[in-house]
Protein backbone atom coordinates (compact mmCIF):
# COMPACT_ATOMS: atom_id res chain seq x y z
CA UNK A 1 0.00 0.00 0.00
CA UNK A 2 1.23 3.70 -0.77
CA UNK A 3 2.39 5.90 1.77
CA UNK A 4 0.66 9.32 1.67
CA UNK A 5 3.97 11.10 0.84
CA UNK A 6 7.43 10.78 1.10
CA UNK A 7 7.62 12.40 4.43
CA UNK A 8 6.03 9.73 6.08
CA UNK A 9 8.51 7.11 4.16
CA UNK A 10 11.09 8.92 5.20
CA UNK A 11 10.25 8.44 9.51
CA UNK A 12 12.96 5.68 9.62
CA UNK A 13 13.38 6.38 13.32
CA UNK A 14 9.97 6.14 14.38
CA UNK A 15 9.23 2.94 12.31
CA UNK A 16 12.28 0.92 13.39
CA UNK A 17 11.54 1.95 16.72
CA UNK A 18 7.96 0.97 17.03
CA UNK A 19 8.42 -2.57 15.30
CA UNK A 20 11.69 -3.68 17.60
CA UNK A 21 9.24 -2.32 20.67
CA UNK A 22 6.18 -4.86 18.99
CA UNK A 23 8.90 -7.28 18.37
CA UNK A 24 10.02 -7.35 22.21
CA UNK A 25 6.76 -7.18 23.83
CA UNK A 26 5.20 -9.75 21.52
CA UNK A 27 8.05 -12.19 21.42
CA UNK A 28 10.19 -11.48 24.27
CA UNK A 29 7.82 -10.84 26.62
CA UNK A 30 9.78 -7.89 27.67
CA UNK A 31 8.82 -4.35 28.31
CA UNK A 32 10.52 -1.90 25.30
CA UNK A 33 10.52 1.63 25.56
CA UNK A 34 11.24 3.31 22.76
CA UNK A 35 13.57 6.62 22.56
CA UNK A 36 10.63 9.41 22.75
CA UNK A 37 8.54 7.44 24.65
CA UNK A 38 6.97 8.99 27.83
CA UNK A 39 7.28 6.90 30.72
CA UNK A 40 6.77 8.11 34.26
CA UNK A 41 7.68 4.78 35.86
CA UNK A 42 10.12 2.13 34.23
CA UNK A 43 11.01 -0.98 36.45
CA UNK A 44 13.09 -3.17 35.01
CA UNK A 45 13.24 -5.60 32.82
CA UNK A 46 13.12 -3.72 30.35
CA UNK A 47 14.54 -2.57 27.05
CA UNK A 48 15.68 1.04 25.94
CA UNK A 49 15.32 1.02 21.93
CA UNK A 50 17.10 3.81 20.00
CA UNK A 51 17.43 3.78 15.96
CA UNK A 52 20.02 6.48 14.64
CA UNK A 53 23.51 6.84 11.95
CA UNK A 54 20.89 6.59 8.90
CA UNK A 55 23.19 6.66 6.09
CA UNK A 56 21.93 6.23 2.76
CA UNK A 57 23.47 2.99 0.89
CA UNK A 58 23.41 4.77 -2.84
CA UNK A 59 20.36 2.81 -4.23
CA UNK A 60 17.66 5.38 -5.67
CA UNK A 61 14.27 5.35 -6.89
CA UNK A 62 12.83 7.13 -9.58
CA UNK A 63 9.38 7.05 -11.09
CA UNK A 64 8.81 8.29 -14.42
CA UNK A 65 9.09 11.90 -15.58
CA UNK A 66 11.85 12.36 -12.34
CA UNK A 67 14.53 13.90 -13.27
CA UNK A 68 16.59 12.89 -9.58
CA UNK A 69 15.87 10.20 -7.47
CA UNK A 70 14.96 9.25 -3.82
CA UNK A 71 17.34 7.28 -1.90
CA UNK A 72 15.67 4.36 -1.25
CA UNK A 73 18.12 1.92 0.34
CA UNK A 74 19.49 2.53 3.84
CA UNK A 75 21.75 1.40 6.99
CA UNK A 76 21.52 2.38 10.73
CA UNK A 77 22.29 1.64 13.89
CA UNK A 78 19.61 0.24 16.33
CA UNK A 79 20.75 0.50 20.20
CA UNK A 80 19.17 -1.34 22.77
CA UNK A 81 20.15 -1.30 26.30
CA UNK A 82 18.89 -4.07 28.64
CA UNK A 83 18.34 -3.68 32.15
CA UNK A 84 17.79 -6.20 34.76
CA UNK A 85 17.84 -5.99 38.55
CA UNK A 86 20.18 -8.08 40.29
CA UNK A 87 18.07 -8.20 43.56
CA UNK A 88 14.62 -8.62 42.33
CA UNK A 89 15.34 -10.82 38.86
CA UNK A 90 18.44 -13.41 40.45
CA UNK A 91 21.45 -11.80 39.01
CA UNK A 92 23.27 -12.82 35.97
CA UNK A 93 21.75 -15.88 34.88
CA UNK A 94 18.25 -13.43 34.14
CA UNK A 95 20.45 -10.87 32.63
CA UNK A 96 22.07 -13.25 30.29
CA UNK A 97 18.79 -15.06 29.22
CA UNK A 98 17.47 -11.62 28.31
CA UNK A 99 20.02 -10.55 26.36
CA UNK A 100 19.84 -13.84 24.43
CA UNK A 101 16.08 -12.85 23.99
CA UNK A 102 17.07 -9.72 22.40
CA UNK A 103 19.34 -11.16 20.08
CA UNK A 104 17.54 -14.05 18.76
CA UNK A 105 14.38 -12.06 18.15
CA UNK A 106 15.91 -8.74 16.85
CA UNK A 107 18.08 -11.41 14.35
CA UNK A 108 15.39 -13.41 12.99
CA UNK A 109 14.35 -11.67 10.08
CA UNK A 110 10.77 -13.30 10.34
CA UNK A 111 9.52 -10.97 13.06
CA UNK A 112 10.54 -8.04 10.98
CA UNK A 113 6.71 -8.27 9.84
CA UNK A 114 4.91 -6.52 7.03
CA UNK A 115 2.25 -4.86 9.44
CA UNK A 116 5.24 -3.48 11.68
CA UNK A 117 6.95 -2.02 8.75
CA UNK A 118 4.32 -1.32 6.08
CA UNK A 119 6.57 0.84 4.05
CA UNK A 120 9.62 -0.50 4.96
CA UNK A 121 11.76 -4.23 4.48
CA UNK A 122 14.48 -5.20 7.11
CA UNK A 123 16.77 -7.46 4.60
CA UNK A 124 19.74 -7.63 6.55
CA UNK A 125 20.14 -7.02 10.66
CA UNK A 126 24.17 -8.21 12.48
CA UNK A 127 25.06 -7.91 16.01
CA UNK A 128 27.70 -5.12 16.29
CA UNK A 129 28.80 -5.24 19.48
CA UNK A 130 28.32 -4.88 23.14
CA UNK A 131 28.89 -2.86 26.58
CA UNK A 132 28.08 -4.29 29.93
CA UNK A 133 27.79 -1.68 32.81
CA UNK A 134 25.98 -1.89 36.05
CA UNK A 135 24.16 1.05 38.35
CA UNK A 136 24.42 0.48 41.70
CA UNK A 137 22.16 2.94 42.66
CA UNK A 138 18.83 1.30 41.59
CA UNK A 139 20.74 -2.26 41.30
CA UNK A 140 20.10 -2.57 37.87
CA UNK A 141 22.59 -4.89 35.69
CA UNK A 142 22.56 -2.88 32.30
CA UNK A 143 24.45 -4.31 28.49
CA UNK A 144 24.21 -2.16 25.82
CA UNK A 145 23.66 -3.97 22.37
CA UNK A 146 24.06 -2.68 18.89
CA UNK A 147 23.05 -4.30 15.64
CA UNK A 148 23.76 -2.65 12.39
CA UNK A 149 20.43 -2.62 10.21
CA UNK A 150 20.42 -3.03 6.70
CA UNK A 151 16.65 -1.79 5.32
CA UNK A 152 15.12 -0.46 2.06
CA UNK A 153 11.91 1.24 1.09
CA UNK A 154 9.04 -1.10 -0.33
CA UNK A 155 8.76 -0.65 -3.85
CA UNK A 156 4.98 -0.29 -3.20
CA UNK A 157 4.88 2.05 -0.52
CA UNK A 158 5.93 5.15 -3.16
CA UNK A 159 3.09 7.30 -3.44
CA UNK A 160 1.73 7.88 -6.92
Amino acid sequence: MPASNIETIYRFEEAIEAAVKTNLTDNASLTAYRQRDTTANVSAPFAAVQFSGITADGTQHADSGQTFGWDSDFTGTLTVVVATNRVKEGGSSTHTATLGKVRRYLLDLTKWTDGALPYLKVWCINCAGSQPAVDEDDRLDLTTLTFRVRFLIREDAWPA
